[in-house]
């Protein structure tokens, strides 16, 4: 509701929709207060939500954020929180039980930031990056061998390429470090590719499983550094596919999102 309000200043979210949501009495929505957050852009607002919300609701809005009528996706970082939110999209991605998620757990999304230079400032809000750290309960890696795809105009394709390389986020996967700009392997090595699944299942066929329950990674495994992928792939376990299936318990390191 906050991020679908028609108010004109970005801040001016937080007045009319705190009060009335289940957050009211954990914040306090004065002018004072809500001027302090620094709400300028939709980004910001984001960062404020990913933040204060409860789990179930951060996950929806990672979720929305890669939804495939979003634009914009994995563009800007921090990617989860710059795509151009799809406004006829749903907004909830957690009807179908069981969950892929632990939604008792606090850790399961949480927002995180670091200075980009090692050295903790407190003033300079450019000089932090943000991220969150996801841990689902399973997750997908895309391995070798065919596996399908869906382009900007709903069609399917097939490729046999380990990844396929945006070319124009080079630059921005080289900045971030997560492909080594002087290292002798191709791209198509050096990056991973994530699917992350809203709800638990044996098997996804192809044609029955909606398109917004999966948010896709690409990123560095070694680094765990990740960014969201505006590629959207079709998981079609009828016949043999290069997506392999992992499971996370409690020891397990999650997903650094940037």
């Amino acid at each position: 509701m906050m991020l679908k309000s028609k108010a004109s200043k970005n801040e001016d979210r937080f007045y009319a929709v705190l009060p009335q949501s289940e957050y009211k009495n954990a914040l306090l929505t004065s002018k004072h207060q809500v001027g302090q957050w620094n709400i300028s852009t939709m980004a910001s607002v984001k960062l404020k939500l990913y933040e204060i919300m409860n789990t179930r609701d951060k996950l929806n809005l990672l979720f929305w954020s890669c939804n495939y009528n979003s634009s914009n996706v994995g563009l800007i970082l921090p990617t989860f929180a710059t795509s151009t939110l799809a406004l006829d999209a749903s907004t909830d991605y957690f009807t179908t039980d069981p969950y892929n998620f632990d939604m008792d757990n606090p850790s399961t999304i949480m927002l995180h930031q670091t200075s980009t230079d090692g050295k903790k400032k407190t003033s300079e809000v450019g000089s932090f990056q943000y991220y969150i750290h996801l841990k689902p309960l399973e997750y997908y890696t895309l391995g070798s061998g065919i596996y399908h795809s869906i382009g900007p105009d709903r069609d399917a394709a097939s490729s046999s390429s380990a990844v396929n390389v945006d070319w124009d986020k080079i630059p921005l996967y080289r900045r971030h470090q997560i492909m080594e700009p002087n290292a002798h392997m191709g791209p198509e090595t050096q990056l991973n590719i994530v699917a992350i699944h809203s709800f638990k299942k044996s098997a996804f066929y192809l044609g029955e499983t909606p398109d917004d329950c999966f948010i896709f990674l690409i990123g560095n495994a070694v680094k765990n550094k990740w960014i969201l992928d505006n590629s959207q792939y079709i998981f079609n376990q009828d016949i043999p596919d290069p997506w392999v299936k992992h499971h996370i318990d409690d020891y397990s390191t999650g997903f650094n999102i940037y």
